[in-house]
């Protein structure tokens, strides 16, 4: 068992068989040999249908060079690093790939193809092949840097439009929350900023928004050629002023925000100035990492409903559907919502009268939620019987629920016991909130009381939570100072979290299911299970964040928060 834990199934194969053929041999020893049996037949399957998808994406890329030298369209370019990507995910060797003879043609042409696409303001097209090159050469940073431009100009595209609800968004955002995000910045980051690159990168940003045509549509002073040059011009100053520097301090940084501000409050380019303050601090915090973010006054009631676990509306799931109606996702279970007979599939058309298509999804989101007790009308279109009907809704407070099953049962119910002749119990928790451990701990005591002898717990997808809620789950399964959690601050002090008091669930034999898109909470709570060999980790590699993430209060008001 040992050495399936360690993914040498083979040589657990041979050991097996030749234990079966003693006879004392048990059932349970010819059954774990019947199913490691059916894996490596299942593992040799896929290696050849691999080796065949590989064979097949290299013939797609050679005819789509064919394709590119008789025709200028810089389309076959694109197509050909797509389908080079796939090439590249299935090749059984990285470096022998990489040195393709067919795969310069191709990096020469896509990178050729993807510069005429930004100079023609084709972002989606351009940032596509950066996309493909940055895949198969993930450490070439001109190729990252490149693709974060691109992302950049379609953010502006897609937040700025006239159809978006931008001016929400941007409520009570107040100078006073850039600087003090700057200054926690300076003191609590894990890595000592380099506020220059943060300078460069925010007036960057700042001159891409004041020379994007397509937001002429949005900002009306940005139509006038005059006003956008004055604006801009005076800007770059400081953009080669900070270039030039080998350093800048925090005071510096704040002081370049300040003058920025006050260009735009003498050209009144941009308006209002909390949408100059935004684009500012985006791209302040782009070199720093992935991670850090503001948390603006707007956003705050959508973070707390994801970490409590709990907000007071009707309780669906919705999708913005373009200039159409909005879609029900789901309805969860035993909310307003899912009582009134809501379906998955059915469109939202009128939200107390007014015409769904006109909202944004955060207007949307606004208008249907609620003060519990208070109602609201929604007009419902199911398109499975055409008919339109109209249900008025009482908003109370909603528990999402973070624990789910492998299937429902007649009645909606969750079923966890997905192989009951021999009690192994399947649990998938969806994201780390305040109230997952309690959810967690409830079912596996039920399912106990079942019978249950050994847990599936599936955190694929999970993309993680609170870190309260990874080290209590963790502690449910772990013994008495077994550590879960371990960091150092950027001088290398170290701060850790073990197990304490008495472990619920310490005995129950655990396969922990993770992949690609298990982070941040899920990777503590499987790594912490995994070095005390405690669970057998089955799956991807996981997402690889690395980092433990703390909300810093702002002292501002209204209040916002810096997720760093």
């Amino acid at each position: 068992m040992a050495l399936i834990g360690r993914g040498k199934f083979e040589k657990a194969l041979t050991i097996i068989d030749r234990i079966a053929e003693q006879p004392l041999a048990d059932a349970q020893v010819r059954q774990v040999g019947q199913w490691l049996t059916a894996y490596e037949v299942m593992r040799a399957e896929r290696s050849d249908r691999i080796e065949a998808d590989y064979a097949t994406y290299v013939g797609w890329v050679k005819e789509d060079l064919a394709r590119a030298a008789e025709d200028s369209n810089k389309a076959w370019w694109l197509q050909a690093v797509k389908d080079t990507s796939k090439a590249y995910n299935s090749a059984p060797d990285e470096q022998d790939f990489r040195a393709s003879p067919w795969l310069q043609e191709v990096v020469d042409g896509a990178i050729a193809a993807a510069g005429a696409y930004e100079s023609d303001g084709e972002w989606y097209k351009a940032a596509g092949i950066y996309i493909h090159l940055s895949d198969v050469f993930p450490h070439n940073k001109e190729y990252r840097a490149a693709l974060d431009r691109c992302q950049a100009h379609i953010q502006l595209e897609y937040a700025y439009t006239p159809e978006a609800d931008w001016k929400t968004e941007v409520v009570n955002i107040e100078p006073q929350m850039a600087r003090d995000a700057f200054r926690k910045i300076s003191g609590e980051h894990i890595k000592i900023p380099d506020f220059r690159a943060m300078a460069v990168s925010a007036l960057e940003q700042v001159l891409r928004m004041a020379e994007e045509p397509k937001l002429t549509e949005v900002f009306e002073a940005m139509a006038d050629p005059d006003n956008v040059r004055m604006f801009t011009s005076r800007v770059q100053v400081y953009l080669r002023k900070a270039e030039r520097e080998e350093q800048l301090t925090c005071g510096q940084l704040i002081e370049i925000f300040d003058q920025v501000l006050k260009i735009n409050q003498e050209t009144q380019l941009i308006r209002p100035q909390s949408v100059l303050i935004r684009e500012f601090v985006s791209g302040a915090l782009r070199p720093l990492d992935k991670y850090t973010d503001m948390l603006w006054p707007v956003d705050i009631d959508e973070f707390n409903k994801q970490t409590q676990g709990k907000f007071s509306g009707v309780g669906i799931r919705i999708q913005k559907m373009p200039n159409g109606p909005i879609k029900v996702i789901s309805p969860l279970e035993d909310t307003p919502a899912y009582l009134a007979g809501l379906q998955p599939g059915d469109l939202v058309t009128m939200i107390e009268g007014e015409p769904a298509k006109k909202f944004s999804i955060r207007k949307a989101v606004n208008a249907i939620t609620g003060e519990p007790g208070t109602y609201v009308r929604l007009t419902i279109r199911r398109p499975t019987t055409k008919e339109e009907f109209d249900v008025r809704l009482q908003r109370q407070v909603i528990t999402i629920y973070t624990i789910k099953g492998f299937a429902r049962d007649e009645h909606g119910k969750w079923t966890y016991m997905i192989d009951p002749e021999n009690k192994i119990a399947y649990l998938r928790l969806t994201n780390f909130t305040e109230t997952s451990t309690d959810e967690l701990r409830e079912a596996i005591t039920g399912l106990l009381a079942e019978g249950m002898r050994g847990l599936i717990f599936d955190l694929r997808d999970n993309p993680g939570g609170t870190l309260k809620a990874a080290v209590e789950v963790a502690n449910l399964f772990l013994e008495n100072d077994m550590l879960i959690v371990s960091t150092k601050d950027r001088h290398g002090k170290p701060w850790e979290v073990s197990a304490s008091g008495q472990a619920h669930f310490s005995d129950i034999p655990i396969v922990v299911l993770a992949n690609t898109v298990s982070a941040s909470a899920a990777e503590i709570v499987t790594g912490a299970l995994q070095v005390h060999k405690r669970a057998l980790i089955v799956g991807e590699r996981t997402f690889g964040k690395g980092s433990v993430q703390q909300v810093l209060q702002l002292n501002t008001t209204p209040p916002a928060y810096l997720k760093l």
